[in-house]
């Protein structure tokens, strides 16, 4: 058994996380990351209300004349997990880079 929790310790544990993932890397008095620009146009936001009346907002980025891809994100999600610059390159600079 002690095998198996050293093993969980140094190989994914740490990072799917866990009771045995043990302490994190999170430093509360660190300053915020910076945060890179992305490579993309500037979006347009659409709000608008469905026939629920729940306000929406569509964003917009104008990446080619192809036509447009719309993406929708899941339950409890943010619309920013396709423009998140924490990764090199996001889905959103993917495709507007392909236009």
């Amino acid at each position: 058994m002690s095998n198996k929790i050293g093993q969980h310790r140094t190989g994914n544990g740490p990072i799917y996380g866990g009771v045995l993932a043990g302490d994190g890397v999170f430093n509360p008095h660190a300053p915020p990351r910076k945060q890179r620009p992305l490579r993309t146009p500037v979006p347009e936001l659409h709000t608008f209300n469905a026939l629920d009346d729940v306000p929406l907002l569509l964003t917009r980025y104008k990446g080619g004349t192809k036509g447009p891809v719309v993406l929708a994100h899941g339950l409890g999600v943010s619309s920013r997990i396709f423009s998140t610059d924490t990764i090199e390159t996001n889905l959103t600079e993917y495709l507007v880079a392909h236009g």
